[in-house]
């Protein structure tokens, strides 16, 4: 099977999680802000430090996968993602809730990335064509 097929399956699971993620406060965030006392307006700050974060780390998590091996930096980036969605959910304040939101952005990016890198065509198993392209 060629290596763009064995990919796909990641990387859409790596789509959905990401949209999952992000799908799920939006209508949540109603009780997010009563849990932490807070207005609306200040829990709507979760949404963008998620996406923000999402969106800085896409330059990196090419780049990461080449330096430090792509297998090492998905397995980090899994543990990672792990432990950022349950201090997110064992976060007593706003500010706390806010940060976990963006190292999860961050590390559900970094685990997929690593290995899309890898099969991007022409790469040779390098992030730089496809770092190029942003």
């Amino acid at each position: 099977m060629p290596a763009e097929r064995r990919l796909l399956p990641i990387y859409l699971f790596g789509v959905f999680i990401g949209a999952l993620d992000t799908n799920v406060l939006g209508p949540a965030l109603p009780l997010v802000a009563h849990a932490f006392s807070t207005t609306l307006a200040w829990t709507a700050w979760t949404i963008t430090a998620y996406t923000a974060a999402y969106i800085a780390s896409t330059v990196l998590a090419g780049p990461g996968g080449d330096r430090v091996g792509r297998r090492t930096f998905f397995l980090v980036g899994i543990a990672l993602f792990g432990a950022a969605s349950l201090l997110a959910a064992l976060s007593g304040n706003l500010p706390l809730f806010l940060v976990v939101a963006a190292v999860e952005a961050a590390a559900l990016l970094s685990w997929w990335a690593a290995e899309v890198c890898a099969g991007h065509p022409g790469g040779g198993g390098s992030a730089q064509p496809a770092g190029r392209g942003l």
